[in-house]
């Protein structure tokens, strides 16, 4: 067995090693098995990991970038979703990364997932956060989005945030 540069995983059987179909899936399995432990390995040698994502992705990530930054946020929006909302539930972002990818966030479509994630945002002790999770929700503007957005539109203390909300709520 061995490992490539890109983590292809290579296994040399010898011939007549497989009997039948039914000890495919377990060999299958173990292979699998090698590989995420090879990719898990792999990425704690890196100096930025992504331990809460899947570890493909997670190695993807961190051969593409060295650091999180907007075009690895709009990759995961467009390509893994799931992944750049456990990033954002995460608390491993700085503060000015997770404003990015809560902007960005709001690229996905399904609303169900991306509300919960970017509502929790909108109290972040950071007024820079919480602009960028008003900026997200606007595709996804629902009634009970809206009656937060109108209270941070005449109450948050950081101005910026209070004209995001009243230009989020007036492009509705």
């Amino acid at each position: 067995m061995k490992v490539e540069r890109n983590m292809r995983l290579q296994v040399s059987l010898p011939p007549g090693m497989i009997r039948s179909m039914a000890e495919v899936g377990p060999l299958a399995i173990a292979v699998n098995s090698k590989r995420e432990q090879l990719l898990r390995e792999t990425l704690e040698r890196r100096p930025y990991s992504y331990n809460e994502l899947d570890p493909a992705v997670a190695y993807e990530l961190t051969e593409r970038w060295q650091q999180p930054c907007e075009a690895m946020f709009e990759f995961l929006a467009a390509n893994h979703p799931h992944d750049l909302l456990a990033l954002l539930h995460s608390s491993r972002l700085s503060s000015s990364d997770l404003t990015y990818a809560a902007e960005i966030a709001g690229t996905i479509s399904d609303s169900a997932l991306v509300r919960p994630i970017l509502a929790a945002l909108l109290e972040h002790p950071q007024s820079v956060v919480r602009e960028g999770a008003v900026y997200g929700l606007a595709r996804h503007l629902d009634a009970g989005i809206r009656s937060r957005l109108q209270a941070i539109a005449a109450s948050d203390p950081s101005r910026g945030v209070r004209t995001a909300a009243q230009d989020t709520l007036a492009s509705d």
